[in-house]
């Protein structure tokens, strides 16, 4: 089946690299009633009134924003990152990662960005190599087929063109047996090192010296 995108070419989407001050956002937020996250943080949601746009934030205990999302509808239905952005002192703790899970259970398939920074690059390679519960594949945008990331390379991934992009999906929908799998030995890392399973993705300790959490 061919999927339709409009990808809006003229847009520069940029994910993680354009360093704007946080509080620009945090109206946004301001409104949303907050749930617990991870550590200490809370993650608050906000879709705008054109149904089109949707927030997603961590704040900390102060109610200040120090992590979002910013996700636009696409002709095709799908949710794509505009927009990304972690305050310094909170990074490599996955933050990112956890706002992406959070826009994948709410809307199924998201869209990385098509600009890819060299953030972007870094971001999505961590994804990539430790998933957790998400599927990260390719999306050939002119035929809609979705190609295992290890099938492709990386010059047709890392690259400022429109097609492919990336695609994040939830892996527990496809792979119960793999969920099975990897809830099982969390369960071990857990009895080892007295940590949930959350706890081993999220938090000041999730990153170490061969892996940058996003």
């Amino acid at each position: 089946m061919i999927i339709n995108i409009d990808m809006r070419i003229n847009e520069i989407i940029e994910l993680l690299s354009r360093e704007e001050p946080m509080e620009k956002y945090q109206h946004i937020f301001d409104n949303a009633t907050p749930t617990p996250a991870f550590s200490n943080l809370n993650f608050v949601e906000v879709l705008d009134n054109t149904n089109e746009i949707h927030y997603l934030g961590l704040l900390d205990p102060e109610k200040i924003l120090v992590s979002f999302l910013e996700l636009e509808i696409r002709d095709h239905q799908k949710y794509q990152i505009t927009y990304s952005q972690t305050e310094p002192k909170y990074r490599r703790q996955g933050c990112f990662r956890y706002l992406l899970n959070k826009a994948v259970t709410s809307h199924g398939e998201i869209l990385s960005d098509t600009h890819q920074t060299p953030e972007a690059i870094s971001t999505w390679k961590s994804l990539i190599k430790f998933p957790s519960y998400l599927k990260i594949g390719v999306l050939n945008t002119d035929t809609g087929i979705i190609t295992s990331t290890w099938h492709v390379s990386e010059e047709e991934i890392w690259h400022q063109k429109v097609n492919p992009v990336l695609i994040a999906s939830d892996s527990r929908t496809e792979y119960s047996q793999k969920l099975q799998e990897m809830t099982e030995r969390n369960n071990e890392w857990k009895k080892k090192r007295g940590r949930d399973h959350d706890s081993l993705w999220y938090g000041p300790e999730t990153s170490n010296d061969n892996y940058e959490n996003p």
